[in-house]
């Protein structure tokens, strides 16, 4: 895990996440996303209490109030719902966060959010980093 944090959702706990090298290269601080134009994330979970939602994962990339990219899902590619999670479990969670084709080049800030899908409250919500898009 390369960034390790504790934020907590709900029953759950975030504890870290990872950005694909493969898909971004690193400056200082930040990251760059090359041409592919999708940023890959893995989110680490650690399950404090059995969740009593079906949550959704939903992370943006964002500058200001525009939105850059964004994938909104059920956790580990739709297969493992939140309400199957075991307390005490460690969960790796992937995503490729598509980013839009008229997203002009800059810093953004990477958004995880965990909501219910059905009454849009949210559980949790974090901003993970700042990331630039490449031209």
């Amino acid at each position: 895990m390369q960034n390790a944090l504790a934020a907590d959702f709900g029953a759950a706990r975030l504890i870290g996440y990872d950005l694909d090298a493969a898909r971004l290269r690193a400056i200082p601080d930040k990251w760059h996303a090359e041409n592919g134009r999708v940023v890959r994330v893995t989110l680490f979970w650690q399950v404090r209490a059995q969740m009593q939602t079906d949550a959704f994962v939903s992370l943006k990339i964002l500058r200001g109030e525009k939105l850059a990219g964004q994938i909104d899902t059920r956790p580990v590619r739709d297969a493992y719902p939140t309400t199957a999670w075991r307390v005490g479990e460690i969960i790796a969670d992937t995503y490729d966060v598509p980013v839009v084709a008229s997203a002009p080049p800059g810093e953004y800030i990477l958004n995880v959010t965990l909501y219910d899908p059905q009454s849009f409250r949210v559980i949790g919500q974090r901003d993970l980093q700042t990331i630039v898009l490449a031209p």
